[in-house]
């Protein structure tokens, strides 16, 4: 009986001397030594990111944001602290916070997806401009944000090499951004010095985020496709047939557009034309009056090469 009495009093004693005692642990949030820094990321809309690492100096200590953006540093020194926020594809952001012992401090961030370019494009151009033929490189650019396209501010293109900067336009029937350079703007005069010239192209939010992206002109369509017939006002018949002479040593596809002259719309277009073929007759028979039409040469880049404007006159 004493026995049991004695096991009874000691057991008492223990758990009395554990509730009372004092919780030293700087990582038990119980404990009135504990120190942390704890606070949420977002995106600028308040979407949570998660998998964003956040660093805390001096103790160069690490944590990543949980699936609701949420975080939690422990057991740091008291004293001021620079919290570090980076997340792919996000500007990274940083604040000082004040850690006091026995408390957690709070350090949330919203942070700015950078812009990007979906597709950056630079394509040459050779046309006939009476009395001269052209040359001219034709760029576009599709960028966009994390924040949405309309944070969008800005876009350039830079040429370092030739020290050439000029801010690109917003095309709304294309839906991107477009710059031309004709040949007579470059060293030389001639669009030649631009293949094979690095060509970059930045993109700036409202935020002053930027992205970059690069391309290259890879090659300008010298010859223009010659028009046999009809040409220079030739009379034919409603379905005529349209002949050309045209050669480069790399793969190509042509297209065709003919149009009626007065009033003036687009009657009849083909394309991806194959280079064997040097003739094709209009498939449906068309109105009496004037017409013309064109050929224009495509490699696999997208460069491309235009003929003169061929006239020509339909009779029955």
């Amino acid at each position: 009986m004493k026995r049991t009495l004695l096991i009874c009093l000691s057991m008492w004693f223990l758990c009395g001397c554990a509730m009372n005692a004092e919780r030293d642990n700087p990582l038990d949030p119980l404990s009135a030594h504990y120190t942390a820094i704890a606070g949420r990321v977002t995106d600028r809309a308040h979407f949570p990111i998660p998998d964003t690492r956040i660093t805390v100096m001096p103790e160069n200590v690490s944590a990543l944001t949980d699936s609701s953006g949420r975080y939690t540093v422990q057991g740091l020194k008291r004293g001021i602290h620079v919290v570090h926020a980076e997340a792919s594809s996000y500007a990274p952001d940083s604040q000082q916070v004040q850690v006091a012992i026995g408390q957690v401090a709070l350090a949330d961030f919203e942070l700015n997806a950078q812009p990007y370019f979906q597709s950056v494009k630079a394509v040459s151009a050779h046309e006939p401009v009476w009395p001269l033929d052209i040359h001219f490189a034709y760029l576009t650019a599709v960028p966009n944000d994390g924040d949405g396209s309309p944070d969008v501010e800005s876009v350039h293109v830079v040429i370092e090499d030739i020290n050439y900067e000029r801010s690109m336009q917003f095309d709304h029937d294309q839906g991107c951004f477009t710059h031309t350079i004709m040949a007579d703007s470059l060293p030389g005069r001639s669009l030649h010095n631009l293949i094979g010239v690095e060509i970059g192209f930045t993109v700036t939010d409202r935020q002053g985020g930027t992205g970059q992206a690069t391309t290259r002109l890879m090659r300008i369509i010298d010859p223009l496709p010659f028009i046999v017939s009809p040409k220079n006002g030739e009379k034919v018949g409603p379905r005529p047939i349209l002949e050309w002479d045209f050669y480069v040593p790399y793969d190509i596809t042509l297209s065709i557009r003919l149009y009626r002259t007065q009033p003036h719309w687009l009657v009849w277009s083909v394309d991806s034309i194959p280079p064997s073929t040097n003739n094709m007759q209009v498939p449906d028979s068309l109105d009496q009056g004037a017409h013309y039409w064109t050929l224009t040469a495509f490699d696999a880049f997208g460069n491309w090469s235009k003929s003169e404007e061929a006239s020509f006159q339909v009779e029955d």
